[in-house]
């Protein structure tokens, strides 16, 4: 008789014991007390751009230095389709004729579309595909220029080809993927007491390198009458 009570009391005591120590939750929502947004669509990013552009304000023409820092933050409305907002900072040197050394900050909005994906069978050791993109972005600011507050919305689009060489799945090579990219580049400003006087349209070639399928570098040189270069980091969540 002793042994039977000892044993439920025994069972009761583990019994007790099990339900006093924490469950695990379920992977159905309705077990948690905050359910998490689903973030796949939104991406974020930094970017650097160093352009050097003739610029005209009334009767002055002048070369002009601009450095940009950008935050990037994207949505993706569509599997082709995201648009984006950048807010930074942008320094703008024109000293030679203008006499202006400005720093203020810059923002805008965005959209990149991509046109056209095209897979490439030949060679077969690697993924590779052609993809066409367009986008365009529309930043407002302002600049100093001798004690006038002066508008400066920049305006450009651009329209690339992208070869992509996929190693995803090759476990002896780094990174997942490479892309080169080049392709018309359009830039003015609009609805700006400053004018852009040297050319509009040039050409814009580079690389993007996928760390993952997530994450990537991007570098970038723009050539109008003069040179821009950028570089970028961008987070897909």
């Amino acid at each position: 008789m002793k042994k039977y009570i000892f044993t439920f009391v025994g069972l009761f005591y583990a019994s007790s014991l099990i339900y006093a120590m924490p469950r695990i939750a379920s992977i159905h929502d309705p077990e948690y007390a905050i359910s998490m947004a689903d973030l796949s669509k939104w991406s974020c990013g930094i970017s650097m751009e160093n352009q050097e552009r003739q610029l005209s304000y009334k009767h002055w023409s002048a070369d002009a230095k601009i450095r940009k820092q950008f935050l990037y933050v994207g949505y993706e409305y569509l599997p082709w389709l995201t648009a984006y907002a950048v807010g930074g900072s942008a320094k703008i040197n024109v000293a030679r004729a203008f006499n202006s050394d400005d720093s203020g900050s810059e923002i805008g909005v965005g959209a990149q579309a991509n046109l056209l994906t095209h897979d490439i069978l030949e060679p077969s050791f690697f993924e590779d595909k052609i993809s066409v993109n367009a986008g365009a972005q529309l930043t407002k600011s302002d600049t100093e220029i001798y004690g006038d507050t002066v508008d400066r919305n920049e305006l450009s689009a651009s329209l690339t080809v992208s070869l992509i060489n996929d190693v995803e799945g090759n476990k002896i090579m780094y990174p997942n993927s490479i892309a080169i990219f080049a392709g018309p580049i359009y830039s003015d400003y609009i609805a700006s007491d400053l004018e852009v006087s040297g050319d509009k349209l040039g050409m814009t070639m580079g690389l993007e390198i996928f760390l993952t399928p997530s994450m990537a570098i991007n570098i970038r040189a723009d050539k109008f009458d003069q040179s821009a270069y950028s570089a970028g980091f961008r987070l897909d969540f």
